[in-house]
């Protein structure tokens, strides 16, 4: 590449950081606290949102994105206009929260909704586990993302990923029923 068109794709990236960033900020900010604001970027709305696709504490969840989103916006900000030199120690947490958490829950999901349905008695059997891996994959997460933030001894990071191995190992156990073959 020449000088100039790298000149010119480090301005746009700093225009694209710079507007994510404030966006995530707005609409993280309110969710976080609680703060009335529009009927999309409030707390409200997204607890309703939530609530609608029937997952359970709708509430609790809302002020967890609405976490996600301020604190990413202010990573974003900060990488294009450095504001904070205490907002990169988020990096970690951040890119465990997005990076594993995500996409974690992601392919529990879609795994969920997606293998084969039972014929007979519930459609997706018991469900025990499936809530067991939701719960260890989110406790592992927080563990450690939040770990190398806080200082936190390692035995703590390393305990949160033992709870993300736990999820694996819970979800393949509620799954298992549905994907092996039947008997004959």
């Amino acid at each position: 590449m020449s000088p100039g068109w790298e000149a010119w794709a480090n301005w746009g990236l700093f225009f694209l950081r710079l507007g994510l960033g404030l966006i995530f900020l707005t609409h993280g900010y309110p969710k976080m606290t609680g703060v009335k604001s529009g009927a999309k970027a409030s707390r409200e709305g997204l607890a309703d949102s939530i609530r609608r696709l029937g997952l359970p504490f709708p509430v609790q969840f809302a002020i967890v994105i609405g976490t996600i989103q301020f604190f990413g916006g202010l990573m974003l900000l900060n990488k294009g206009t450095p504001l904070a030199s205490w907002a990169w120690r988020l990096l970690p947490a951040h890119v465990e929260f997005l990076l594993i958490g995500w996409t974690a829950q992601f392919i529990l999901g879609v795994g969920f909704w997606i293998l084969p349905r039972f014929s007979r008695g519930p459609a997706r059997g018991n469900e025990l586990f499936a809530w067991l891996a939701l719960g260890l994959v989110n406790a592992g997460v927080c563990l450690a993302g939040i770990a190398p933030v806080l200082n936190a001894p390692p035995s703590i990071a390393l305990l949160g990923r033992l709870a993300e191995a736990g999820a694996a190992i819970a979800f393949v156990l509620h799954t298992w029923p549905r994907v092996k073959p039947l008997a004959q």
